[in-house]
Parts: structure tokens; sequence; C-alpha cells
């Protein structure tokens, strides 16, 4: 007699099933906590991509046109470790900018940081009034001028602090400023090109049982 095949879980079983993770903005963005996100497993969630506006982190209202895209690297316990794969500028936000009479100049870099991660930078410079091309070309010279010099001088972490409190953008405003006076200046995007180091769920766990075992080890020293 043949038996019947194991019933699936319905939809709000799998839902149960579920296992709620925190996400964890990376070091270099400060380490907190940002929001839970349920996954099967722990191996469900490397890899995965989060999208958070940076008001988030910074807890400024004004930061809401702002987002990072958090790639999950590895998970300890309940908490999911990130790292940044993407920046990027609201995309409304960036086209507000570009009114009637302003002429909107972009340059397209790519750099590799200090500690050996490729990126890719995308700049955009938009003038008080229209301006002809040569000046769009100068405006161009000085930013990939600027940007070769100051990104291997970098790590990607320190890059990633720089576009999160936007350091950058004023510099490269002052450099636009010597062709023709500006509107607005910056960094509206930059992309990781290289792949993340995956630390996985195996490594992170190990770490923790070394952690454990410490305590034990001192008391054991200490009787002696």
């Amino acid at each position: 007699m043949s038996r019947r095949p194991s019933r699936k879980p319905a939809g709000k079983e799998k839902w149960k099933l579920k296992k709620w993770f925190m996400i964890r903005a990376p070091r270099s963005l400060g380490g907190g906590h940002l929001y839970e996100t349920p996954a099967d497993s722990e191996e469900a969630m490397l890899g995965r991509v989060c999208e958070v506006t940076l008001n988030y982190i910074t807890g400024n209202p004004e930061d809401v046109n702002f987002k990072f895209l958090l790639e999950v690297i590895g998970v300890r316990g309940s908490d999911a470790i990130t790292t940044v794969k993407q920046y990027e500028w609201a995309r409304d936000f960036l086209r507000s900018l570009v009114q009637k009479g302003t002429s909107k100049v972009v340059s397209i870099t790519d750099h590799v940081t200090k500690d050996g991660t490729p990126v890719r930078l995308e700049v955009v410079v938009i003038t008080a009034r229209r301006i002809q091309n040569s000046k769009k070309k100068a405006i161009r010279r000085l930013i990939r001028q600027y940007l070769s010099e100051k990104i291997p001088q970098l790590t990607y972490d320190e890059l990633c602090r720089a576009l999160m409190y936007r350091k950058l953008d004023s510099d490269i405003d002052a450099l636009a400023r010597k062709i023709y006076p500006t509107r607005h200046s910056g960094i509206f995007k930059m992309k990781r090109l290289g792949p993340a180091k995956i630390l996985g769920v195996l490594e992170v766990k190990k770490r923790e049982r070394r952690s454990e075992k410490r305590p034990e080890e001192g008391v054991k020293g200490s009787s002696g």
C-alpha cells in the first residue's frame, strides 16, 4: 500500500517556520541595529541585499534622500552582519535638482581603494546656469583628477563613511565652482565592483565558541 506524500506547510505555517534576523549596519556606518527581516535559515540570509535610507542610520530626517544597499555577509545568532554594496541618491531627489536653464554634468570613473576594493563613482554637478561643453569638460577633468588622487588614500570603510557624511561632496562642489557657479554637486552613486568577502555562518559561530571558552580558561588558570 503506497504512503501518502507528506503535506507541505500552508502559507501561514511556512511563515511561522521562518526565523527573524536583525539587519545590522556595517561598522563603517556605526554598526547599529536597523530592522528585522524573516528568512528560512541562516544560510538563506547570506548574500541577501537590503535597502536602507540614510535617515535610519543617522536619525536625521534630511537624510531620507540618500540610501545604502547592504549585503549580508555573515550571521551571528539572530544578527545579520552586512557590508556596503552600493550608495545612491533617490531618483526623485536627483531629478528635482535639474531645473530649466541649468546644466547637468556627469562624470563616471572607476577606482581602487587603499585596501584593494574596486569601486565605480558617479558624480553630478548642477550648474547655476546653462554652460558650454568646454566648461563641462573642464569640470569633469578636475573631478577625475581629484578622485584619482583621493580614493587610493581611503580604505573602503573610510569611503563609505565619507559618503554617509557627504564629506567628498563639498570638495567636488568647490572644484566645480572654480569653473562655474553651481546649484548642487556630489557623488550620487557608488557601486562596489568586486565581490564581498562572505563570513558565512560557521565562521561566525566558531568565533562565538572561542569567545565563550576564554572565561573558562581564565578561571582554570587562576585556580593554579
